[in-house]
């Protein structure tokens, strides 16, 4: 007789967005061990668990691409553990911006770090890219960044007490990972790729990343025999995207997923004149400085921290202060852009066109976007 698989609760969190949680179980043991679930957010991209599916456990340090990857000494990086990073010298350290967790790089790989290793409030230490399979090198770069590194995955954790689990990948040539075991004691978790329906193409700093693989398999080994062999399977919809349609489980009834889903489209326009002023701000392109600026002020409201500043011949409220005054509203507010548009139909073809007027040094430039039949469609 099946039995039937624990019923994941559907939540919908503060911002609208619907949530639910399917736990991996794992043997009971006292030994340290990952915590393995399948999270389900529907505002999550199609990843290599479908659209609105991931591993929350895999975490991942990577190049911050809101700020501009340029693979220099400017590049920022952010984290899953915690969000953003930022510098505080002259550790040559990240602290995530919640306040406990240290990152420290080490190694030189390309342009930037090989490996990171942080140590969070409790004392749990987490190793990114100190393994080959965990780090993630971006291709096909200019001769003097070639060998950087573009995501370091999380390839062990290990308690205060010297307990740890490790993590495996397996990178494919188009420049994408897929994990591939995560070890503990004598307890394996090994993932089965297939090849998926609907290549995921992404494109980051001018690189063609493909993700070809999708996991159809989460198999539990204890000792050498199995414990749980999970079987994913999805169905593509109507958007053309691979999604989780069920999960089954050797003994157990499946676990049936169903969705509701959107499909935006696109209508032929009136011809139209006229013009909009669009005013709209962009990060500031000097995201170093603003971190820079930030940690001074962070360590201004700690005692302990401005008297380890004095030390070093710093004086942070001074610093945070000038700062604030010089470069404060591009930080927070970003720098304000405001190209006139014009939509009207310049080549009389019956299609609107939009121009954009651009200001050069010494005169006015017009360029004039043309929008196809296909894009009208």
């Amino acid at each position: 007789m099946e039995l039937p698989q624990s019923l994941p609760e559907v939540t919908v969190d503060a911002n609208g967005k619907a949530n639910m949680v399917i736990d991996i179980e794992l043997p009971a043991s006292n030994a340290f061990q990952p915590q393995v679930q399948l999270a389900y957010n529907s505002n999550t991209e199609n990843g290599i668990f479908g659209v609105g599916w991931q591993m929350p456990s895999l975490h991942t340090i990577s190049r911050l691409e809101v700020a501009g990857v340029h693979y220099d000494s400017e590049d920022r990086f952010i984290s899953s553990l915690g969000g953003k990073l930022t510098s505080i010298q002259p550790l040559q350290a990240y602290s995530v911006t919640d306040g406990y967790s240290i990152f420290t790089p080490s190694g030189t790989c390309g342009v930037g770090p090989c490996q990171w290793t942080v140590t969070d409030k409790n004392g749990i230490k987490y190793y990114f890219g100190h393994t080959a399979d965990s780090r993630i090198e971006t291709l096909n770069l200019p001769t003097g960044k070639s060998g950087s590194v573009k995501i370091w995955a999380l390839n062990k954790v290990e308690d205060p007490n010297g307990n740890f689990y490790t993590i495996s990948y397996t990178k494919d040539t188009s420049g994408f990972y897929y994990p591939k075991t995560i070890n503990y004691s004598d307890k394996t978790i090994e993932f089965t790729l297939s090849t998926r329906s609907d290549t995921n193409i992404e494109y980051a700093e001018n690189i063609n990343l493909g993700m070809n693989k999708i996991v159809t398999g989460i198999k539990i080994t204890s000792a050498g025999e199995t414990f749980r062999d999970y079987t994913l399977h999805y169905e593509v919809g109507s958007s053309k995207r691979s999604k989780l349609s069920k999960v089954s489980l050797a003994g157990y009834k499946d676990l049936s997923l169903s969705y509701t889903e959107t499909v935006k489209t696109l209508k032929k326009l009136d011809n139209v004149s006229g013009s909009v002023h669009l005013d709209y701000r962009v990060p500031f392109y000097n995201q170093a400085k603003c971190d820079e600026i930030k940690s001074y002020c962070d360590c201004s409201a700690s005692s302990a921290c401005r008297a380890a500043a004095a030390k070093l011949g710093k004086d942070v409220r001074e610093e945070c202060a000038e700062g604030v005054a010089l470069m404060g509203d591009y930080c927070i507010l970003g720098m304000q852009m405001g190209p006139m548009i014009f939509m009207d139909d310049v080549d009389k073809d019956g299609k609107t066109d939009l121009i954009k007027k651009k200001k050069r040094k010494n005169d006015n430039h017009i360029s004039v976007a043309k929008i196809t039949e296909t894009q009208y469609q």
